[in-house]
């Protein structure tokens, strides 16, 4: 009991062996730091995705209503296709460039060059 005297009564001792968590040091980022990023970006990205999809819903609705019942099949297959078309366009590109903790000006440019040569592919297949 004498290695609690002089300790406030709401703590407990350290196990032994085991010392409190250090600081950080400076420029690099505790868990509370990397968890709140966390938790703000997963916020942010379900958001966006949200209203992505309600204005979606929204434009789905305004194209139908001026549409006749024949042209409805057309646009609907459209829009799959375009979909469709935009995500294979991205190719896992952005993900795999994010990645790198620092991107050489030739990545970039190949990235974009790819980029833009997958989505020119997708218009001119979606136009056939």
């Amino acid at each position: 009991m004498d290695d609690l005297e002089g300790r406030d009564p709401g703590t407990t001792p350290e196990p032994a062996g085991q010392e409190a968590a250090a600081e950080p040091a400076e420029g690099e980022l505790s868990v509370r730091d990397i968890g709140g990023g966390l938790v703000t970006g997963s916020l942010f990205q379900a958001g966006s995705q949200a209203i992505t999809l309600v204005l979606g819903f929204v434009r789905s609705v305004l194209v139908l209503r001026a549409l006749a019942p024949g042209e409805v099949g057309v646009v609907a297959i459209a829009l799959v296709l375009v979909n469709l078309l935009g995500t294979i366009a991205t190719f896992g590109l952005n993900a795999a460039l994010v990645q790198r903790k620092t991107a050489e000006p030739e990545e970039v440019s190949t990235h974009f060059v790819l980029r833009v040569g997958l989505m020119m592919l997708s218009v001119v297949a979606t136009l056939l």
